[in-house]
């Protein structure tokens, strides 16, 4: 998944308004209604010093209408900028969940 963030404005401390990032993922499917995903994004050039590289892993538990999604990653947001531009988690680890409803009319 390459991957280009671009800012218009940025702010006075910050050196680059464009970084690029080359992403990774895979999902298995264990049964029919479980699976298993991982993904991680790999910085091209350079990052603020702190800086650390973000991974994720997640199991995806389909019931029904709903899916519960468990996931386990060392960034603290689950959005790009979090995931992509700003990781700091490094070893720590962080767990979060969704759960999602389909309708049908």
């Amino acid at each position: 998944m390459p991957t280009v963030i671009h800012k218009n404005s940025i702010q006075w401390h910050e050196i680059y308004n464009r970084l690029y990032s080359m992403g990774i993922g895979g999902r298995a499917k264990v049964t029919k209604r479980v699976s298993l995903n991982v993904d991680t994004f790999f910085p091209l050039g350079e990052r603020v010093g702190s800086y650390n590289q973000s991974w994720g892993f997640g199991c995806d538990i389909e019931t029904g209408g709903h899916v519960f999604q468990l996931l386990l990653t060392n960034a603290q947001g689950t959005y790009e900028s979090s995931y992509i531009e700003k990781s700091r988690g490094g070893s720590d680890m962080f767990f979060g969940f969704n759960i999602t409803r389909s309708f049908s009319i």
